[in-house]
């Protein structure tokens, strides 16, 4: 059987973006189109080479548990300005959102934190939802969310600091 030379992208879903209210969260979504996603987990770091008195190679030992954070970047088109506030852990709708940063996180307060699912459609009529990838305690500097208008539909694309966990889920 031959491999299909046919390539299918699955660009078009939904992002959900979620505060810390305890015991509901607030939630935002935002139906997109032609999007993308980019994830970088988290890197270990690399060994550490010791040396001995005359500069030779002697042994090596363990680095820091995480050489950098991870970081998730995405850009779609969509309709709603509102996305830009949610991602920042502002007032949405006129209502302040709470950080999903916790002092059990160890993540300083004014780092404020929100957890992300970005849901892509398995198929083009969007009735079959496939991959969904969720990402927890997500900061966004601000200078890193762009909205632009244009004719044909608004886009918005952002980069983000993983401070929490990445989970991905097969096709639902």
């Amino acid at each position: 059987m031959a491999i299909s030379t046919i390539v299918k992208n699955k660009r078009d879903g939904v992002l959900t973006i979620k505060d810390g209210t305890s015991p509901t969260a607030k939630t935002f979504t935002v139906n997109f189109s032609e999007g993308d996603l980019r994830i970088v987990p988290h890197s270990n770091s690399r060994p550490i080479l010791i040396r001995d008195n005359q500069g030779a190679r002697s042994h090596y030992k363990k680095g820091d548990e995480f050489e950098a954070e991870g970081t998730v970047s995405f850009s779609f088109k969509y309709c709603d300005r509102n996305a830009k506030q949610a991602l920042l852990c502002g007032t949405v709708d006129s209502t302040a959102w709470t950080s999903t940063a916790t002092s059990d996180s160890n993540i300083p307060s004014f780092y404020k934190t929100v957890d992300i699912e970005y849901q892509i459609y398995a198929d083009i009529d969007a009735s079959t939802k496939g991959e969904k990838y969720t990402i927890t305690k997500v900061w966004f500097n601000p200078g890193s969310i762009q909205f632009a208008e244009g004719d044909e539909a608004n886009t918005l694309s952002a980069e983000g600091l993983i401070l929490g966990d990445i989970t991905e889920a097969a096709d639902s």
